[in-house]
């Protein structure tokens, strides 16, 4: 369990990296202008990060029926379901010194199994209790032989002594792998308080009973496999809400960071025209502010992009940004002669003012 367990934490880790790992090569490597795709795609940013979040959100579920399997012998011949929650009632409900370990109780298709563990002690001016409990749900899937397990688990103290009390109370469900069974006095000896015995120590092995869970399932020809929301729908209906809240907490960002219309004067932002020469503004200023950070080959790219315009379309947002990405070519040691006279010619053919050619 231990091993599987390990597997499934690191690959999750990875699927979490892989996020923020390919954002930090396209930053440093290719040179992306994030800032500048945040403020012009602002819908198409937050729609990217609401489904990454889905998709870890979905592997956290998926992960565990890759890596926390258990799967019988090959020759095994499968029992049925009912024979199979037969024998573990059988099991798990024998007593032993004279008194039953587990409850065990069923229905249709699940049986949950429970084990608990507690202390209760005494000591002159001390007193307290101090408990583990273990609870172990499987969910049969006779179609494909499959059962779905889930833990849960809870433990508890309380203790009085003089002039204080405390109570504590943790609970969690997941797939646990604990180990150690035992319940001993702890003794110690100082020269102030002289010889002291403590019996306030418990703790207990998830193995005493997940072992004999999953080797009867196993040796009845059935595969253990972690039951975190088996269901695919469950799953959907988990991820796409958190999916959902990234979205709307992405794109209120966005819009607030950097907003263009803040700026904007004597113009209502109600002004589809206002608020388009607005961004228009704002994207020039950003251009020319991140200019230097974009590879030559990209300014030539946009050069190229604005220079297969027809004539009637190029408009002066266009004229603009062809002078900015033109001026900051100008200035690249590996620029390319023949496009620099290119990019002139078509500048005095489209009446385009502001080139400063080196």
């Amino acid at each position: 369990m231990v091993s599987k367990l390990l597997w499934y934490i690191l690959s999750f880790i990875g699927v979490m990296a892989l996020g923020p790992s390919l954002l930090l090569i396209a930053i440093f490597l290719f040179k992306v202008d994030v800032n500048r795709y945040l403020v012009q795609y602002p819908i198409g940013i937050s729609l990217s990060f609401a489904l990454y979040v889905m998709f870890v959100c979905f592997m956290f579920f998926w992960l565990q029926d890759y890596f926390i399997v258990f799967k019988p012998a090959g020759e095994t011949v499968p029992l049925t379901k009912t024979t199979l929650i037969n024998e573990l009632e059988k099991s798990f409900n024998s007593p032993a010194d004279g008194r039953r370990l587990f409850e065990f109780k069923k229905n249709e298709n699940r049986v949950v199994i429970t084990w608990a563990s507690s202390i209760d002690y005494f000591q002159v001016t001390t007193a307290g209790q101090r408990g583990m409990k273990r609870v172990v749900v499987l969910t049969f899937n006779e179609q494909n032989h499959d059962v779905f397990f889930v833990m849960q688990d809870k433990d508890w103290q309380w203790n009085l002594s003089q002039g204080f009390s405390d109570f504590s109370l943790n609970y969690s469900t997941g797939i646990f792998a604990e180990y150690i069974d035992e319940r001993y006095p702890s003794v110690a000896f100082s020269k102030d308080k002289g010889l002291q015995v403590d019996i306030k120590k418990i703790k207990y092995s998830s193995n005493e009973l997940w072992l004999p869970i999953r080797e009867a399932v196993l040796s009845s020809g059935w595969t253990l496999r972690g039951g975190m929301m088996p269901n695919v729908f469950y799953r959907l209906l988990f991820c796409v809400p958190i999916g959902l809240i990234c979205f709307g907490f992405v794109y209120l960002i966005t819009m607030i960071a950097d907003n263009p219309n803040k700026s904007s004067a004597g113009k209502t932002i109600s002004d589809p025209a206002a608020t388009q020469e607005n961004y228009q503004d704002y994207a020039i200023v950003q251009l020319r502010k991140y200019l230097s950070s974009i590879p030559t080959d990209n300014i030539e790219l946009q050069l190229q992009g604005i220079m297969d315009v027809r004539k009637e379309d190029l408009v002066d947002y266009s004229k603009k940004c062809f002078v900015i990405y033109a001026n900051g070519y100008f200035t690249r040691k590996d620029k390319k002669k023949d496009f620099e006279q290119k990019v002139i010619i078509y500048a005095k053919e489209n009446e385009i003012d502001g080139l400063k050619p080196f």
